[in-house]
């Protein structure tokens, strides 16, 4: 029997969201008595990104490759129907492959920092940057102008109307962000430690490419396109972790330390932020870089209300410059090592 794609759909009623949950193989609901080809390029198309995105969601080696073998069926019978939609599941495997082996290495790293942290019996009073991922790398920017604040509540850019706009903790792409201005002069010597720690990390994974930029890092230009001499940077945090966890909000705080009561401040609010930069690979064109995760938020002057300009036409650089897989892998780690909760 052949089980044409085309007249039915096999995939109706299944969820393929929930990245916590070990996905269910769409080639189970085929026994030995039939087989599958695809007809129809929407249904083959639909098909390759819902593997897809059940290859993203997973979190462990062992699952993936179970995965993979289980999907056999599914797999082929794309590759018969358009080769290409079987690359790009091919694809899709070897970067959460390499994803999840960057975890592990991670953790094994960790993990024996601090097994010899303990062998020592030696008070540390460095306990922050032993204990720390060495792969993460704080960075503090004092005396910054805000831009773009996305801080009381979880947003997501919309494509159709080109505005980031409020959305659930739980909805894809929803996260907090900030940009930042200063002058380009010293940006870029920010921007060269950047790379040194990109390169740093480079030396204990062999994986990375060669460096290419810090994402979310521009020279802004003017109304007649020219550049300025003004850089801006831009820095998110995912509100929710690789496990579909609610991740702990960037802190906000007034000059005092105190919690900023009004989170929904406005550009040309002025403070401190605080990020931890790491190591990526922008999944899209393979580059790598260094991606900055939003971490603090010192607020010594808060501006509230205007003329909503900055809201109607919205930066979609703020949602698009991280590269989203290298964001959400980072995430999970950075989970665990992020314990402070008193900025600065």
């Amino acid at each position: 029997m052949t089980f044409d794609v085309l007249d039915a759909d096999p995939f109706a009623g299944l969820d393929t969201d929930d990245a916590c949950a070990t996905p269910t193989p769409k080639s189970e609901i085929v026994d030995d008595t039939m087989a599958v080809r695809f007809t129809n390029w929407t249904r083959a198309d639909r098909t390759k990104r819902q593997i897809i995105d059940a290859i993203e969601g997973i979190e462990t080696l062992e699952t993936l490759n179970e995965y993979l073998i289980a999907e056999s069926l599914m797999i082929d019978a794309l590759f018969l129907f358009d080769s290409n939609m079987a690359d790009d599941i091919a694809e899709a495997h070897r970067d959460q492959q390499a994803i999840l082996k960057g975890a592990i290495e991670a953790a094994e790293r960790t993990a024996k920092a601090a097994a010899q942290l303990a062998a020592s019996n030696t008070p540390d009073i460095r306990k922050e940057h032993v204990m720390a991922n060495p792969d993460f790398k704080k960075f503090v920017f004092k005396n910054v102008t805000f831009a773009w604040p996305r801080l009381d509540q979880p947003y997501r850019y919309n494509p159709n109307t080109e505005k980031s706009e409020p959305c659930p903790a739980n909805a894809q792409g929803a996260g907090f962000s900030l940009a930042w201005t200063m002058p380009y002069s010293e940006a870029k010597g920010i921007f060269e430690e950047m790379k040194a720690h990109y390169n740093d990390c480079r030396s204990r994974n062999s994986r990375l490419p060669d460096f290419g930029t810090v994402f979310g890092l521009k020279k802004l230009k003017d109304e007649q396109g020219n550049d300025t001499e003004t850089a801006q940077f831009t820095a998110k945090k995912g509100a929710m972790s690789n496990d579909g966890k609610i991740n702990k909000v960037p802190t906000v705080v007034k000059a005092d330390h105190s919690p900023l009561e009004d989170r929904a401040i406005w550009g040309g609010s002025e403070g401190h932020v605080r990020v931890l930069a790491f190591a990526a690979t922008n999944p899209q064109d393979k580059s790598g870089g260094i991606s900055l995760l939003l971490d603090a938020v010192v607020v010594t002057k808060a501006e509230y209300g205007g003329d909503g300009l900055g809201d109607d036409f919205g930066s979609p650089e703020i949602v698009d410059d991280l590269p989203p897989s290298a964001d959400f892998a980072a995430q999970a780690k950075t989970d665990r090592i992020l314990d402070d909760e008193i900025p600065f």
